[in-house]
């Protein structure tokens, strides 16, 4: 379990190096939504 949730949280912190998120819910749709931007997740 250890591997798995050290893999998780590496995968979050890639995440929001490279996409910034207005909320957490966005982070939480992207993730949840084959990572498909919406509206109103911003990338720069």
């Amino acid at each position: 379990m250890l591997v798995s949730r050290r893999s998780f949280f590496n995968d979050i912190r890639a995440l929001l190096k490279y996409f910034w998120f207005v909320t957490w819910q966005d982070l939480w749709n992207f993730i949840l939504t084959d990572n498909v931007f919406n509206s109103t997740s911003n990338s720069s």
